[in-house]
């Protein structure tokens, strides 16, 4: 009613000032010729607030079509001008307007009589003032409905509604008014409500009004989603009363907070997130300011590896360098970013070259790969897919171990007694006057630790048939012998010549060699003292005799020689200080003779030797000393053409450097070779390969 009024007041205001040719500053009113047809009379104030006008008609104006009254807070009726019609049929004697609301209370108006003519004459009479009491309250009839969502429309029902600047509010938020007068209201619940239960009141001038019926948002509903999808799938989630604004919905699956990109009150829609943590989650929905928990979980879907590439290389190393093979996961539903899988061999996590949902590429990893073949896991967010077939390792040599409990640096030997291997090394590199012998189980690439009741510093380390034999290089000069069959040591006759530092030594038969090495305990002392002579001690006699010189006269100590044992003969070669001695010799204890053999330049020191079946096999940290050699390298030595021949692939000692190894060990056990060592300290690995196929 009030919007209505204010409107014909406008246009009966301009239609007067048109006709009636009112002045710009003081509108003119037109008077009656003959006294006033329409004449105001009275009016009634009410305690409560309101206003009834009351008037007489006592002449019909030509042509009337509507009468009421005019009211203005000045007697000129320009100053706050409202325009209040007669709703019951104009006739000849007493009218009246009922006026409720827009008053303010104690203030004097000026009310007068108007008529208006077909033709849009408008003609004001003499007016009158009354002292208003006020404005009467808004009275709620009802209210509905009192369970809504954000957005819904409330329309109130009841009096005295159309009051001036009425306010609505829902707690402390502005409702939007769309419909106003005097018996209706109507808007709706705004989008910054922030409580489920808010107190709505009506705001006009000072006065506050109460709605006493408790309104509350409607508590969302899940009655079913979408509950399995993989990374970019739409997820449809169906209920009611989900706000329509997408972004006043929150949506989590799992810790994930997920935009929704479509919603009305019954469904929304999300798109399951690149970022997913878990298989398995919880989905909830917030809307109406109320969060809800499915009852069912959401899965995304779990990879499917369908083909991976068979077999391949992880640690062949050839004159290109170390060959590691690419290996392709072919399957579906992989993480789009191909960053976000992780892909596993036996264990060792390797990196992701580049991936698809359909398409994984990576490296096949260094291992170590204890069953030497490797099962293939994809991590999928916090689960585990497994493929049904294991790659097949081509590489000669398969890193099995990638850990020691010995200090493998400061290995001081290895010997392997009936199939039994045992490593002389201690515990930490820091204790190395402790040192244990170490059992290995070739099964298990595991170790037992076999304490040693003596301390030792230098030392040499060999074996007979089933006996070990120490030589402790220190002013003691002791000679010890071990029996692995009782784990017991006993001290024999000791070493009689000066004490002998970085020697080489061997065993033919019941017999032990020990020659070479200097005099001095520092190897890269310039004025070591060169030791030639070698010592034979007899196991069986306990005795010691000087047997021939090692034929070499190179300038300089033959320190850390290599030596290996095959017919029967010793081959004995290499070891220096700073030249590599070219020189290979053999060594016979028949007839006590060293003879020539092929020149072979063999690297300083370092090298790991061993034997298999009369043939002898050689590799060093060294090893570029080797000719026309790649680093790792092993070269096979052949007795009955006295030639060397460098395998074509080489040791993979993975990542160690350009050197490869550097100390360590290589031992023989029933038909497998084992070569350990490390980068000094750094990245301790243990390769094992099938004799046979050397």
């Amino acid at each position: 009613m009030k919007r209505c009024t204010i409107c014909l007041f406008t246009i009966f205001y301009f239609l007067f000032l048109t006709f009636i040719g009112c002045k710009k500053d003081k509108p003119e009113v037109i008077q009656p010729v003959n006294g006033p047809a329409i004449e105001a009379k009275s009016t009634t104030t009410y305690p409560d607030g309101g206003v009834t006008i009351q008037g007489e008609i006592h002449q019909l104006p030509s042509d009337v079509k509507e009468v009421g009254f005019v009211i203005s807070t000045d007697s000129t009726l320009a100053t706050y001008r409202q325009m209040y019609k007669q709703t019951s049929p104009i006739a000849i004697g007493s009218f009246k307007v009922d006026i409720n609301t827009g008053l303010e209370k104690g203030k004097t108006y000026f009310y007068a009589p108007y008529s208006l003519t077909n033709t849009n004459l408008y003609t004001v009479y003499n007016h009158k003032s009354f002292i208003s009491a006020g404005g009467k309250h808004v009275k709620i009839g009802s209210i509905s409905p009192l369970n809504a969502d954000i957005g819904d429309t409330i329309t109130v029902k009841g009096k005295y509604l159309n009051q001036s600047l009425l306010l609505v509010r829902f707690g402390i938020q502005y409702a939007s008014v769309y419909l106003h007068n005097d018996s209706t209201l109507k808007f709706t619940i705004p989008s910054s409500i922030d409580q489920i239960t808010p107190l709505i009141t009506f705001n006009y001038g000072s006065i506050i009004d109460t709605v006493t019926n408790k309104f509350v948002l409607n508590k969302p509903v899940i009655t079913s989603f979408t509950p399995v999808a993989t990374f970019r799938d739409t997820v449809i989630i169906n209920g009611d009363h989900f706000n329509r604004i997408p972004e006043l919905n929150e949506v989590h699956i799992g810790n994930i907070k997920i935009p929704v990109v479509k919603a009305n009150s019954k469904q929304l829609k999300i798109v399951v997130p690149d970022d997913m943590e878990t298989v398995v989650n919880s989905l909830t929905v917030k809307a109406q300011l109320q969060t809800i928990i499915a009852n069912n979980k959401f899965s995304v879907k779990t990879p499917e590896i369908t083909f991976i590439t068979p077999s391949g290389y992880a640690n062949a190393v050839n004159g290109n360098g170390v060959l590691r093979d690419i290996i392709t996961i072919k399957g579906k539903y992989f993480n789009p970013l191909a960053y976000k899988n992780r892909v596993f061999f036996e264990g060792n996590e390797t990196q992701i070259l580049s991936g698809s949902t359909t398409e994984l590429t990576t490296n096949l990893p260094q291992g170590p790969y204890p069953r030497k073949k490797a099962t293939v896991k994809v991590k999928f967010l916090d689960q585990e897919v497994t493929y049904q077939y294991d790659v097949t390792l081509k590489d000669t040599w398969v890193m099995v171990a990638g850990a020691f409990p010995f200090a493998i640096s400061s290995t001081a030997g290895a010997f392997t007694i009936n199939n039994n291997s045992y490593v002389l090394a201690p515990p930490t590199e820091s204790d190395y006057l402790h040192k244990s012998l170490w059992k290995f189980n070739a099964a298990t690439y595991t170790w037992q630790e076999i304490k040693i009741p003596f301390t030792i510093d230098h030392c040499e380390i060999t074996s007979t048939a089933n006996k070990a034999y120490l030589y402790t290089s220190d002013k003691t000069n002791n000679f010890w012998e071990y029996d692995p069959a009782l784990n017991k040591w006993t001290h024999k006759a000791d070493y009689p010549d000066k004490v002998r530092y970085s020697s080489t030594m061997f065993s033919i038969g019941s017999n032990v060699f020990i020659g070479l090495g200097n005099y001095a305990g520092n190897i890269y002392d310039n004025n070591l003292i060169a030791n030639n002579t070698f010592y034979n001690y007899d196991t069986i006699t306990d005795t010691w005799k000087q047997v021939a010189d090692y034929p070499g006269n190179d300038p300089g100590a033959r320190v850390r020689s290599t030596s290996l044992v095959l017919n029967g003969l010793a081959f004995v070669g290499g070891g220096a200080i700073y030249t590599p001695d070219y020189k290979l010799y053999s060594y016979n204890p028949v007839n006590n003779t060293w003879k020539k053999a092929n020149d072979f330049n063999m690297p300083k020191f370092g090298c790991f030797a061993f034997t298999y079946k009369n043939t002898g096999y050689v590799s060093s940290d060294l090893s570029g000393n080797f000719p026309n050699s790649t680093y790792r390298s092993i070269y096979k030595y052949n007795t009955t053409g006295d030639s060397w021949t460098m395998l074509s692939e080489t040791i993979g000692a993975a990542f160690l450097g350009p050197s490869g190894f550097d100390n360590g060990f290589a031992i023989v056990n029933n038909g497998y070779v084992f070569i350990a060592g490390s980068s000094g300290s750094l990245n301790p690995q243990l390769f094992i390969a099938k004799a046979s196929d050397l």
